[in-house]
């Protein structure tokens, strides 16, 4: 085995057999003829002892190499070679010994032949194992592999030479011819294969030592797009330092400059140490390599300067800030539900994209294209590095018209397309548009449905802004005298029926239904009469209304804005405290005849009337036949019981034209 000192083969004297020891042979004058075995012989014999020199030889020359290539590990080559020598002589002897067999038996095989290659190889073998065995690290093995080289080729040689020999002796007539000619061929194929493998490896060999050594970048090495191979680390630095202050980096956005100015504008600055190191450790690591050494033969080799620029986050922004990029903002928006009201129904308003970003999220983009590309613009010929405002960074709407759960919601609104409800008051109408109807659907997940408390709080809604009964307010008299009244004292007016109001609503908005009409009043009166009569709109007397002026003890009946009849009158007595209530009262009831029945005892009544019409429990309007006048201050000292005393006339013409519900207004 390769490694072990083995035992030299001598002849019979125990003197080493050397090449020049020439073997005797019959004479020529002797008439006896040589066999063709006797020919293969010979030259089996003169083969085996030129391969014995040359494979000494090349041991000597292992020897040397071994001793140049590997300075730290002297002693180890020389062993290596010594043993090479020893075992490259020991396949001469056997070689040699083998020839004179040959010779002796007047005959030989091709297992012999075989037998003479398989012991210069071994003899080649020992020496490249003895040298990985012993070597201090991988190069001194390769060293030794490859000094051996010359032993396996000689071998080989010698290998050739004999099975060309027993080839030509092949190619004779003889019984044993096909396999002569079979294990012929298997030594040349092997022999050929030794060959490859050695020159394999003593070009790997060269190829390793020479690009290892090298103090440039080696083949494909890239800088930011440009080839620097065979370039030293020092000059590339001195050009990126160089250009540094020629470098211009412009923002672009839509096709127009946003942001431009140097890289120090940026923040950019060159760390000329952090530079000079990096390009240095990077030619080291790829040379010191055997994978990137033996790559530089098929693919390329980048390399990066990014650690050498530092960025100040804070110029960068500040950059951004003062520069505004130029470009004028707009926000994007959510598609939306909308409501449509021609066409009573629900679509979808499609999205907005803007232009607006997030300011941090830019800065942080900005960040990452600067250290992470910026190099690419270092050696080129311009020195110019555009940025390219990506879209992606603009803040996007979150909701787009696709969306299947705004579109689910729109169909669900849709079903109450159709619904058309219109509330009249006097002149005046109020109609429930679809969105309002919408507005009172409560939305789980994406199913609209009509809520009974929405649309009790549209009816409330509807009553606070029309209802007029019980509720303080100021009056303006037919001459322009304004007269405040509390809301106790406001008994004429309209108040919507809330709960009644509701459940109208509900059903029909349900049901689809078009309808226009007047919500649902309270009436309230135990005679079955309205505490109102006419409205337009707020306005819940419309022209319609009987004034009472307690200080000009006078009476006005307008029916439509049109005066219908006036005249004195006598109110309440003041010295009895039977003062006529002052407010806004409706007529009750109407009666013709009638008989005015109060008091107890001594103090009863009963006087009967021909006109009568209350509005405010006792007190109302009548005629007074026992009366020769009225007006003036006769109220104060011989004033009715709370009534409204009116001349017979005055009285006629008011209950003619009076309907309950009209207004009664005592100022």
């Amino acid at each position: 085995m390769a490694g072990e000192k083995k035992t030299n083969m001598t002849n019979e004297q125990n003197v080493p057999v050397t090449p020049e020891d020439d073997f005797e042979i019959a004479p020529e004058e002797e008439p006896e003829v040589s066999t063709p075995a006797e020919d293969a012989a010979e030259t089996a014999e003169a083969k085996a002892e030129e391969a014995a020199e040359t494979a000494a030889e090349k041991a000597e020359e292992a020897a040397e190499t071994a001793a140049e290539e590997a300075e730290d590990a002297v002693e180890t080559a020389e062993e290596t070679a010594e043993t090479a020598v020893e075992d490259a002589e020991e396949a001469a002897e056997i070689a040699e010994e083998k020839a004179e067999e040959a010779v002796s038996k007047t005959a030989i095989t091709a297992k012999d032949a075989a037998g003479d290659f398989e012991t210069v190889k071994a003899g080649a073998q020992s020496v490249s194992a003895a040298a990985a065995e012993k070597g201090p690290d991988l190069a001194m093995a390769a060293a030794a592999g490859i000094t051996a080289q010359p032993v396996r080729q000689a071998a080989k040689k010698a290998a050739e030479q004999a099975a060309a020999a027993v080839q030509a002796e092949a190619e004779k007539p003889s019984d044993d011819k096909p396999k002569k000619k079979k294990k012929t061929g298997l030594y040349i194929a092997g022999g050929l294969l030794l060959a490859v493998i050695a020159g394999c490896g003593i070009w790997a060999w060269n190829f390793w030592k020479t690009n290892s050594a090298k103090t440039t970048f080696l083949d494909r090495t890239w800088l930011y797009g440009e080839d620097i191979s065979g370039r030293a680390p020092e000059d590339i630095a001195a050009e990126i330092l160089k250009k540094e202050d020629k470098i211009k980096i412009t923002l672009t956005e839509e096709g127009k400059v946003s942001a431009e100015g140097s890289a120090k504008d940026f923040g950019l600055t060159l760390d000329k140490k952090a530079l000079t190191d990096s390009i240095e450790s990077a030619q080291k690591a790829q040379t010191s390599n055997v994978s990137t050494v033996f790559g530089s033969l098929y693919k390329d080799y980048p390399i990066t300067t990014a650690e050498a620029w530092k960025l100040d986050e804070s110029v960068l922004n500040e950059k951004i800030r003062t520069q505004n990029l130029k470009v004028k903002r707009a926000a994007s928006f959510d598609a939306y539900l909308d409501f449509d009201e021609e066409k009573n129904c629900a679509l979808i308003v499609p999205e907005i994209y803007g232009n607006r970003f997030d300011k941090k999220t830019f800065e942080a983009y900005m960040k990452d294209a600067l250290l992470a590309d910026f190099g690419n613009v270092v050696l080129s010929e311009d020195s110019k590095y555009t940025i390219e405002f990506p879209e992606e960074l603009y803040v996007k709407p979150k909701v787009t018209k696709e969306d299947p759960e705004l579109n689910r919601l729109c169909d669900s609104y849709n079903e109450f397309a159709g619904t058309d409800i219109t509330y009249t008051f006097g002149e005046e109408e109020q109609k429930i548009t679809f969105k309002e109807i919408c507005d009172m659907c409560e939305v789980n997940g994406t199913k609209a449905t009509l809520s009974e408390e929405a649309v009790a709080a549209y009816v409330s809604q509807l009553a606070e802004k029309y209802d007029t009964r019980g509720i303080a307010r100021t009056y303006t008299s037919h001459d322009g005298y304004e007269t405040e009244f509390a809301a106790s004292q406001v008994e004429y007016g309209y108040t919507i029926d809330q709960e009644a109001e509701t459940e109208q609503l509900y059903a029909e908005i349900m049901d689809h239904e078009k309808v226009s009409r007047e919500p649902i009043y309270h009436e309230g009166n135990k005679w079955g009469n309205p505490y109102y009569y006419s409205r337009n709109g707020v306005d819940d007397l419309n022209g319609t209304f009987i004034e009472v002026s307690l200080a000009d003890q006078h009476v006005w009946f307008y029916k439509e804005g049109r005066l219908i009849v006036d005249g004195d009158c006598v109110t309440g007595n003041l010295s009895r405290k039977m003062g006529t209530s002052r407010g806004m009262y409706p007529i009750a009831f109407k009666r013709s005849p009638a008989v005015l029945r109060g008091g107890t005892g001594k103090g009863a009544y009963a006087t009967p009337v021909t006109y009568w019409m209350p509005f405010n429990g006792g007190q109302g309007l009548h005629d007074a036949t026992w009366r020769g006048r009225f007006g003036g201050n006769i109220y104060k000292s011989s004033g009715s019981h709370g009534c409204v005393n009116l001349p017979k006339k005055v009285a006629k013409v008011i209950y003619e034209n009076c309907t309950p519900g009209m207004c009664v207004i005592v100022y």
